[in-house]
């Protein structure tokens, strides 16, 4: 972990607390304090996946923490002035900005969550970053979740008519999956169902994510719902599907979908090999 002055951090970070309430201002220093600690000389490793394709700082990993930290409890203290400043800073076309943004919407208080639902709603209703969707899934929702509001927010997500919806609440769910009960799970595969049976690569990796989650949480209610799938949906593209799915489960658990997965491809084989009765048209000419 690089060096840093902390005490020197500590007063750009009071420097942001100063303009908490002028979010232009508060976004000029917001980005003066990014630069200053901006490794130039910084070379990733070639082979190191992205965190987001937007333009991003390359920071010694505790700047952006202690960033957090220092605007806590003034985020806390004023919701409406947290509310305007995430909006302006959303706007912004750097990674880290949208980060805090995420961070700062998630110290609003319960009673702030209809708010909170409606600015994610906007904001999700337009493609975003991968790096900042996970970090708005994961830092923006803890008003959501004190007000019993994310279950129902995520399953609006899942039901949701547009792909691009139902992509991100598969990707809430893959993150939060732990806070939904045993109980709860089944009506989860029962959504997520018709995503798999698709075959459609966009939602490839998210519902991955889901099901190894899935399957380590109830895995014998899983294998039931794929074998299932496996039985309704023709072709081969479901195959190769749930066959990825193979490696998250018990081992007797995956044993037993790898069996299902090869019976569904001898079938499959099986009406291949049959020749389609004859149509009339045929028919009549066998005649005459």
């Amino acid at each position: 972990m690089v060096a840093i002055d902390l005490s020197k951090l500590e007063q750009q970070i009071g420097l942001l607390r100063e303009s908490y309430t002028e979010p232009e201002r508060f976004s000029r220093a917001l980005h003066a304090l990014l630069s200053f600690y901006q490794r130039y000389s910084y070379r990733p490793h070639r082979r190191a996946m992205r965190k987001t394709f937007l333009p991003s700082y390359n920071l010694p990993q505790q700047v952006l923490p202690q960033i957090e930290i220092g605007l806590r409890k003034t985020a806390q203290a004023h919701p409406e002035e947290t509310l305007t400043l995430a909006q302006t800073l959303w706007q912004d076309p750097y990674f880290e900005p949208r980060v805090l943004a995420a961070y700062l919407l998630g110290q609003l208080p319960a009673q702030y969550s209809d708010q909170l639902s409606a600015l994610l709603r906007t904001w999700l209703a337009q493609p975003i970053d991968r790096g900042v969707l996970e970090m708005l899934l994961t830092k923006a929702i803890t008003p959501l979740q004190q007000a019993n509001q994310w279950k129902p927010f995520v399953l609006e997500l899942l039901t949701s008519p547009e792909d691009h919806l139902r992509n991100y609440g598969l990707a809430a769910l893959a993150h939060t999956l732990d806070q939904f009960s045993l109980e709860e799970l089944p009506g989860l595969l029962n959504e997520i169902k018709p995503l798999i049976e698709s075959a459609d690569d966009k939602f490839t990796a998210n519902l991955a994510k889901v099901v190894e989650n899935l399957a380590r949480r109830s895995p014998q209610e899983t294998v039931y719902i794929l074998k299932l799938i496996l039985i309704e949906t023709p072709g081969s593209a479901i195959e190769r599907r749930i066959r990825s799915y193979v490696p998250f489960f018990p081992e007797e658990s995956a044993q037993s979908l790898a069996e299902a997965i090869k019976k569904h491809a001898r079938l499959r084989e099986l009406e291949s090999q049959v020749a389609p009765p004859p149509s009339e048209d045929e028919t009549s000419t066998q005649k005459n």
